[in-house]
């Protein structure tokens, strides 16, 4: 299609003529729109104009146009019309009103004419999408805002143009290499492994070292490469990764080279007491070699997955399901024989594979081993969860890379408001109000564990031993507790390392001569404010809101010896100031609207984000 020049013989009329054509399915390009035709108004039936000289007009050599692929499956339409300049007058001829294609309204606002953003808005959806918010939820806001339909390939378009030119590793590394440690390993010249951890996470591993949970997932890059993911429990019961790999096989020694590269990120895991894993041998193998000091827990859901692919028979499973969640031993054992007399098949099974290390799954028989509450691999199944939704099958390793650092960067800073507001609330719990103040020091997620404890304690009794243990007498139990050391030998206390009931109980008669917080400082709001305002430290020097700091620390000064409703009015006043902060923090995000990354970004340093 060639741009056609004014009529030179009558200035009245600037084209010869113009032809009118069904644009459905097409994509404009910017040089056609300058072409359009402005003094003949469209007539508002999906027409635009297309503008030809007669032969007549002054000769100059026509450029060739390579036709545009069509978006559409109804292309080459013939509907249209020509409007010409005959005797003065302009008239219609040649009028085609039938149409290929489907003409409704339905049809016509999800034409790539109509889904077309512009630069504003655009710059204003950039915001949502480094956030990986929601496909769908994106698409009703276009809808609702711009009253324009994107489609889902759109909403991928756009993505895919947020993150730089990925091809060379070189450049990525450079890019990261401020704030993130980069392991890289080749093998026979190609990448085998690739291991990293920006430096947030770093201190998230060491300010909450004590369980890690290890898996993989699939299906997140084109070569095939499994995801790991560590993750640690925080004081509030959520998961935090600490560190990603990318490995180009799951074998022990692609593990072990794992696990070593952790060690060497973190600069020593000897504050890691158990990994919690699912039931590969190659990665029961790989933590048994390299953390031989650290317990290992096997998944319950994958154990019993295991069993269950096994075994059909709703009489062995719900057999099996005991032997794996009985907190008495008694219990297991007797299952386990009657599973010889009843089920020999299945007897054989577990004797052969999985008695030798009953104390990786069978619940009765770690009751010493750290968990934190965690029995299965939940959230690290949660962090695979919510990272693919910026992960794409067919994207490179590199892109994989990128996406993933990109994403985990916005996570981290949003990551110390999220803690703000949890330290807001104060569970509602029925206890005496005496030992709500000691609750008070807790974390919400804390504090519940602790009162579902306190409840036992009324019934329980006691009587001195030499020195500093009493015995605590609970159900028929008899249970030795450390007064000094504020420790008992109870499962309950070495599940969390939290007050037990014979602690409380303990505390509650002036029986306790050390710190009751000894061994659950983790747990405390004190801890989690103090992490929370060494990240706003390093947000405020990388957005400039010092002013917003010193109102959220002078708000802070004494927020560990209040009560309850001062407390919560104190936080709630900290919350606000964190707020201002987190409003610069997105806008920075959003200020390169049209560059590729945003160096606010790539240059931001903290050192803890929970």
């Amino acid at each position: 299609m060639s741009v056609c020049k004014k009529n030179s013989d009558d200035p009245t009329l600037k084209y010869f003529f113009v032809r009118y054509v069904c644009t459905y399915g097409r994509k404009r390009s910017s040089s056609e729109s300058d072409a359009c035709v402005q003094d003949v108004d469209d007539d508002s039936n999906n027409h635009s104009s297309e503008e030809h000289t007669t032969s007549n007009s002054p000769t100059q050599p026509r450029q060739r146009r390579r036709r545009r692929s069509s978006t559409s499956k109804y292309c080459h339409c013939q509907s249209g019309f020509w409007v010409r300049a005959v005797n003065g007058e302009l008239k219609l001829t040649s009028i085609k009103t039938v149409h290929n294609n489907p003409c409704t309204e339905g049809y016509i606002s999800v034409d790539p004419s109509k889904r077309q953003l512009t630069s504003s808005e655009r710059l204003y959806l950039r915001t949502f999408l480094l956030s990986n918010t929601p496909t769908r939820s994106l698409r009703c806001l276009v809808s609702w805002k711009f009253n324009k339909q994107l489609t889902k390939d759109d909403i991928t378009r756009m993505r895919s143009q947020l993150y730089p030119d990925t091809k060379n590793i070189n450049d990525i590394l450079q890019r990261v290499q401020a704030n993130t440690e980069v392991k890289v390993f080749n093998e026979n010249g190609n990448m085998s492994m690739i291991c990293f951890s920006r430096r947030e996470q770093i201190a998230v591993y060491h300010a909450f070292p004590e369980v890690i949970c290890i898996d993989s997932t699939y299906q997140t890059n084109k070569v095939g490469f499994p995801l790991f993911q560590l993750v640690v429990t925080d004081s509030l019961g959520q998961g935090h990764t600490v560190m990603y790999a990318l490995c180009c096989q799951e074998r022990r020694e692609d593990v072990e080279k794992l696990l070593e590269c952790s060690k060497e990120i973190m600069c020593g895991t000897y504050a890691t007491r158990t990994f919690i894993m699912d039931s590969a041998a190659t990665e029961i193998s790989a933590v048994q070699s390299t953390h031989s000091h650290s317990n290992i827990i096997l998944c319950s859901f994958h154990v019993l997955r295991a069993f269950f692919r096994k075994f059909r028979n709703p009489d062995v499973r719900k057999c099996l399901e005991h032997l794996v969640k009985t907190r008495r031993s008694d219990i297991f054992t007797r299952k386990y024989e009657h599973l010889r007399t009843h089920f020999p098949r299945a007897y054989d099974y577990i004797k052969d594979y999985w008695i030798a290390r009953k104390s990786m799954w069978a619940r009765c028989y770690r009751r010493h081993v750290l968990s934190l509450g965690n029995h299965t691999n939940n959230r690290v199944e949660s962090a695979h969860k919510h990272l693919k939704e910026c992960l794409r099958r067919g994207d490179p390793l590199l892109l994989t890379f990128w996406k993933i650092w990109s994403k985990t960067d916005i996570d981290l800073r949003l990551r110390p408001y999220d803690a703000a507001k949890d330290l807001q609330r104060f569970p509602f719990l029925q206890v005496p109000m005496s030992f709500r103040t000691l609750l008070n020091e807790f974390t919400s997620f804390a504090a519940k564990i602790v009162a579902v404890k306190y409840k036992r304690v009324r019934t329980m009794r006691h009587e001195f031993i030499e020195g500093e243990y009493i015995r605590c007498y609970d159900k028929g139990m008899m249970y030795v507790v450390d007064t000094l050391r504020a420790r008992c030998a109870c499962e309950r206390f070495n599940d969390y390392m939290l007050p037990c009931g014979h602690i409380l109980y303990a505390h509650s008669k002036d029986l306790i001569r050390g710190d009751l917080f000894r061994h659950s400082n983790r747990w405390t709001r004190k801890y989690i404010m103090d992490l929370v305002l060494r990240a706003l430290d390093n947000i405020s020097i990388s957005t400039g809101s010092d002013d917003l700091l010193e109102k959220f620390t002078s708000n802070y000064h004494s927020i560990d010896a209040l009560s309850e409703p001062l407390a919560s009015k104190l936080i709630r006043s900290c919350l606000e100031a964190s707020e201002d902060i987190c409003a610069q923090v997105m806008s920075s995000i959003g200020a390169n609207g049209e560059a590729t990354t945003s160096e606010s970004i790539v240059n931001a340093d903290h050192s803890y984000a929970s």
